[in-house]
């Protein structure tokens, strides 16, 4: 599992931090740890776990855990992109797919149509707001190569323009093994979560679910 290059989009917190207060659920836990970012809960999985971001390195939980020590399941992490702040139009998050069910050991649950028809809810909090999501598609997909032209799914951060928007729309409709009821239009936010998959070198699982106001 490895994350795309990071970097860091428009905008200072100093001018938005004043405007927006951490839930109150969630202040124990930002003081024991600084980079937790939200948590995420599915139901019919093992997912309910803190997530974290870290602006200077997207990797940095890939092989530590909450308490950042060294730990093979890692923790759940987001896209380094991500602005909380200002609302980034899309939100990648990535774990380990472990044949525990750890982490995104169960993600893979949505393989199957039935299984999402039954479960198309995810529940994913920032610091800043309680979300709910609805699961529009899954997909597989890898990590391209420089010169290799596919959809490159983590780099989907920024669909705020229309044709960033249509282009990201096009390439999950004919990318997924599978669609929902839900449609995504432009102005969605989404929310795309990201395992590793081997069913090919660098495969990843994606689920992808759009924002419900």
């Amino acid at each position: 599992l490895e994350a795309a290059a990071a970097g860091e989009t428009g905008g200072t917190e100093a001018e938005t931090m004043e405007e927006l207060s951490v839930l109150a659920e969630y202040e124990a836990i930002l003081q024991e740890n600084q980079d937790f970012a939200g948590w995420i809960t599915i139901e019919g999985t093992k997912v309910d776990y803190p997530v974290m971001l870290t602006k200077s390195d997207t990797d940095y939980y890939l092989m530590r855990n909450f308490n950042r020590q060294d730990d093979i399941n890692g923790t759940l992490f987001m896209d380094a992109r991500t602005n909380l702040e200002h609302r980034s139009t899309n939100i990648i998050i990535y774990g380990h797919n472990m044949r525990t069910g750890v982490m995104f050991g169960t993600l893979k649950n949505y393989k199957e149509k039935a299984f999402c028809e039954e479960h198309m809810t995810i529940r994913f909090d920032t610091l800043y707001e309680e979300c709910e999501y609805r699961v529009v598609a899954a997909m597989l997909g890898s990590v391209a190569y420089e010169d290799e032209d596919v959809f490159r799914y983590y780099d989907a951060i920024d669909i705020s323009t229309e044709e960033n928007f249509n282009a990201f729309k096009e390439n999950v409709m004919s990318n997924a093994i599978y669609t929902t009821d839900e449609t995504i239009t432009y102005g969605d936010s989404c929310l795309i979560l990201s395992t590793c998959d081997n069913y090919k070198e660098d495969g990843r699982f994606v689920v992808i679910a759009k924002k419900i106001e």
